[in-house]
């Protein structure tokens, strides 16, 4: 990262705690309101969550009578528990995920801006 060799004070930070590290040393001149917002990231991250895990238990149970009958408080949890796991077991491996992530993301997104485009070119539209 062009940030790491810019300010050696936050590599080392990034070398000690990662992601998370690096994004306390951005906030870090701001003081204890830097540390605020550092909390208030981390927390927002459980914000963030609660509508997706919801979402995965109303899914779950659309996939028939015997998955209706599992409490969606259930699925929540087991939910929950699959995403901590993956979590920490990709802590260490944080920037090479989200790398791959996005990569596909751009496969994923690369049909629609060809084809958005094109449909709008084969509409009849009068100029005047």
């Amino acid at each position: 990262m062009t940030t790491l060799t810019a300010q050696p004070s936050w590599a080392a930070k990034y070398q000690d705690n990662g992601v998370g590290g690096l994004i306390a040393a951005g906030l870090s001149p701001l003081g204890g309101f830097g540390r605020f917002l550092t909390v208030l990231m981390a927390l927002s991250i459980v914000a963030n969550n609660i509508p997706n895990i919801y979402s995965l238990s109303l899914t779950v149970q659309m996939f028939g009578k015997l998955f209706q009958a599992v409490p969606r408080l259930f699925i929540t949890i087991v939910g929950t528990a699959v995403y901590i796991l993956l979590a920490i077991v990709g802590a260490n491996h944080f920037d090479s995920w989200l790398d791959t992530l996005l990569v596909i993301l751009s496969y994923w997104l690369s049909i629609f801006c060809v084809s958005f485009p094109s449909y709008f070119n084969s509409l009849p539209l009068k100029v005047s």
